[in-house]
């Protein structure tokens, strides 16, 4: 699985490996957007320098990715999800930068 990031003055983009590109404003205003089918609500918020990216689902939950880079050419990505029923689950993802062919 791939994911490309890109950072402008007014957009925070992730697209990832089949295809699936999200655009969201930087300046933190929510937008609606479909996720896997199922209507949703997500903005960008800032952890320290971090960029997360904060998804509210239709059905109440909850699920934040936040990026950081912790080597020069590696990308973690946190994500976790508020089931809304006092417990979070938390996934780590880890990405190696290729370079462009």
């Amino acid at each position: 699985m791939s994911i490309r990031l890109e950072l402008d003055d007014s957009t925070f983009s992730a697209t990832y490996g089949g295809g699936r590109r999200t655009a969201v404003p930087m300046d933190g205003d929510e937008i609606e957007l479909e996720l896997a089918s199922w209507p949703t609500k997500v903005k960008v918020e800032w952890d320290d320098r971090r960029p997360t990216l904060r998804w509210k689902l239709e059905n109440g939950g909850e699920v934040k990715d936040r990026y950081e880079l912790v080597a020069e050419d590696r990308l973690l990505v946190t994500r976790v999800f508020d089931t809304g029923m006092g417990r979070d689950v938390e996934v780590l993802f880890v990405y190696d930068r290729q370079t462009e062919r």
